[in-house]
């Protein structure tokens, strides 16, 4: 697919929710973010990081300035990455929308409250590529949505991307269902909506939404395929969902839910940046301190201290875990796995990015430590289904014993509902 291939129509809005965090594969600019790059940051609204310059911010009054990492934005500004420029915006909830180089939004509403915990965030995509990773909207009255002059789009804790050409948009979805209609720019009368699975892309011209709005045409669902996938900006925004993903899994395998959950991963971020900036650590006297292991499920902090030394424990086993169920894996589906040590005083460490991870080819492949995505090879898909393991090795630094533990399941064939077809 062109890079102009995943554009909703001028008039798309999707709505959603999911946590999503971009780890930046860039280093934050000289001019990006400096030793002030998290001064100003607040739970309650989103702020920027800048991957790549130049991107600019334009405020509701009109005003145009250059943006750097950590400074706020609000309901009204628009904000424009030109054509080197890469940025993600973060809210209050750990939620991220990530912007392609040539791209404008407009922040039409946000709004975060983080007693409740209710994220409210609504954007209109004017060109280029957005990417929009939720954490799962926490209440009923959260919301998210992204919208062009002829769709509306709308979900609850996914993963997916809007792009946005002069006369067409498109959706592609990457977890779970996106509610797809589309709008009629002149009159304001949306379509019947269809779902858009992890799996599919919908896509339409400006021309067509006022025919589909009335009933006169239908809005399908296709599968989407191998090469619309590998488009870079599409690649590198799944490559971040899975980082985080991982990361969320360790803290989630710590015992850490919810709020404390939201709350550590921000912390986290934040002092990526610091690093990333050259500042000090933070004084971190009132945060909450990083997790290392967990005992009787109950966190222990990496800075605990005891009032004698013990003996370092030992590791007596590794397991595989992961919170996604196993009993119906499909292709294309990721699966992530954390890599878990039990120690002898009963404690367990999180070593996913420390384990070297295989997985049988008929079933597919590692695209990173711990995630593991399905596709049947082509020696075995004429049958719709194989059998593989998933393994992780990981070797004690201190000793050198090596520890290993696998995971046996069972990878189906992707059948498109719609026409009956395997993907």
């Amino acid at each position: 697919m062109k890079k102009g291939i995943i554009g909703l129509v001028a008039g798309l809005v999707v709505i959603g929710a999911g946590v999503f965090i971009l780890k930046s594969q860039s280093n934050i600019p000289a001019d990006g973010g400096g030793a002030a790059a998290t001064a100003g940051i607040t739970d309650t609204n989103p702020w920027i990081e800048v991957l790549a310059p130049a991107v600019t911010k334009t405020s509701s009054t009109g005003t145009e300035t250059e943006v750097k990492t950590g400074d706020m934005l609000g309901s009204g500004d628009k904000v424009r990455t030109d054509t080197h420029g890469l940025a993600t915006i973060h809210f209050g909830d750990g939620s991220v929308a990530r912007l392609d180089s040539a791209t404008e939004i407009t922040i039409t509403e946000s709004s975060y409250d983080p007693a409740s915990q209710t994220l409210v965030v609504r954007m209109a995509l004017g060109i280029g590529h957005l990417w929009s990773k939720v954490i799962g909207l926490a209440t009923p009255e959260s919301s998210w949505e992204v919208q062009t002059t002829s769709a509306v789009v709308t979900v609850r804790g996914t993963a997916f991307g809007v792009s946005r050409t002069k006369n067409s948009t498109d959706i592609i979805g990457s977890e779970h269902n996106v509610a797809v209609k589309a709008r009629d720019n002149k009159t304001g009368k949306d379509s019947a909506e269809i779902i858009v699975d992890e799996k599919s892309f919908v896509s339409f011209g400006d021309g067509d939404a006022s025919a589909i709005a009335s009933g006169n045409k239908k809005l399908l669902a296709r599968l989407a395929t191998a090469d619309m996938l590998k488009e870079n900006w599409i690649q590198q925004a799944r490559g971040a969902d899975a980082e985080l993903e991982q990361k969320l899994e360790t803290l989630r395998a710590q015992g850490l839910t919810g709020m404390a959950l939201r709350r550590e991963i921000r912390r986290e971020l934040y002092e990526d940046l610091r690093k990333r900036a050259g500042e000090k650590p933070a004084n971190t006297q009132n945060v909450t301190p990083p997790i290392d292991r967990i005992k009787d499920g109950t966190p222990v902090p990496t800075t605990a201290k005891t009032s004698q030394t013990l003996p370092a424990p030992t590791v007596r086993s590794l397991k595989i875990v992961t919170k996604q169920t196993l009993t119906n894996v499909v292709e294309n589906t990721a699966i992530t796995f954390s890599a878990v040590l039990t120690l002898s005083d009963g404690t367990t460490k999180i070593v996913t990015n420390e384990a070297v991870w295989k997985v049988d080819r008929i079933i597919g492949s590692m695209t990173s430590p711990g995630v593991f995505m399905p596709v049947l090879d082509a020696s075995v898909s004429e049958f719709g289904t194989a059998t593989g393991v998933v393994r992780a090795v990981w070797k004690n630094p201190k000793t050198g014993e090596t520890f290993n533990a696998s995971q046996s399941l069972d990878v189906n064939a992707y059948v498109d509902p719609t026409t009956g077809d395997r993907g």
